[in-house]
């Protein structure tokens, strides 16, 4: 779609015209939680003071495996696209767009 929305139009009217993807790898580990998440702590990351008092673990951001981990996401993901200039796309919340640089990413 951004491949077409790009390439549509007049040659003086695409000159200029960019587009990006973005692939994140390990997306939740980057958005902050929005309500208390605790885990048990992995077994060898626990030290014996871990283990004598049965210390579990806060989370502070997101973890595969949890039920907001992609509601999380998305929210980061469209705070930091907004702060850089993009817009949400209307008919793809995956599609940005920022008209002042006459780019679009997904």
């Amino acid at each position: 779609m951004i491949v077409s929305a790009a390439a549509t139009g007049k040659p003086e009217e695409i000159e200029g015209r960019k587009i990006m993807v973005n692939d994140v790898k390990r997306a939740y580990f980057y958005a902050p939680v929005t309500r208390e998440v605790f885990i048990e702590l992995p077994e060898e990351d626990k030290t014996e003071e871990d283990r004598r008092w049965r210390r579990i673990g806060k989370l502070r951001l997101s973890m595969y495996g949890t039920r907001d981990a992609a509601g999380n996401w998305e929210r980061f993901r469209e705070e930091v696209m907004s702060k850089c200039g993009f817009e949400v796309g209307k008919g793809n919340p995956c599609v940005f767009n920022n008209v002042k640089e006459g780019l679009m990413t997904v």
